[in-house]
């Protein structure tokens, strides 16, 4: 609008970052007004990239950490939140890092969204998989033996669910 006949209002855009001026002055009749400037702040636009800690998968109890992956705007918070049972963000909501407890088994999802001077990237999520803790138990036929005698024990602790090694 660098030369208009009407009042407005005008609609701006700017596709760069950073701080922008506009500035009015208004001639009439052959009378010119001081020069009035005022600025704005254009946001970067954000991302919301994250690394997770241990991954894909961990023992039920264990934290995950979650880690902001991108170049970071001074002032800019991170809106970590999950979904799943049993998980909650111990430490480090609105920070660059958060600590994420899980104690229930199953699938939880990470949700990441940043925040700066009034706008939002779009949410990036990612999840890990929470593993039951094993038990280490079985049953002997003896609790006691003669020298050269043998006994059989059997295992009844947890069973193999997610196809991986016991050792």
């Amino acid at each position: 609008a660098a030369n208009s006949n009407s009042s407005g209002p005008f609609v701006l855009k700017w596709n760069t970052p950073g701080k922008k001026y506009i500035t009015l002055s208004i001639t009439q009749d052959g009378c010119t007004s001081l020069l009035f400037t005022d600025s704005v702040y254009i946001t970067p636009q954000l991302s919301s990239p994250f690394s997770i800690s241990p991954y894909p998968s961990l023992c039920a109890g264990n934290n995950v950490t979650a880690t902001f992956t991108s170049t970071p705007v001074v002032g800019a918070v991170c809106n970590w939140s999950i979904a799943g049972a049993g998980a909650v963000i111990s430490s480090g909501q609105g920070t660059q890092s958060a600590q994420i407890l899980c104690n229930t088994v199953g699938v939880v999802q990470i949700n990441l969204q940043v925040t700066f001077n009034g706008c939002s990237s779009p949410v990036t999520a990612d999840s890990v998989i929470v593993w039951p803790i094993p038990t280490a138990n079985f049953i002997s036929s003896a609790t006691s033996l003669c020298s050269g005698d043998t006994m059989t024990i059997t295992y009844t602790g947890t069973t193999n669910t997610t196809g991986g090694p016991v050792t």
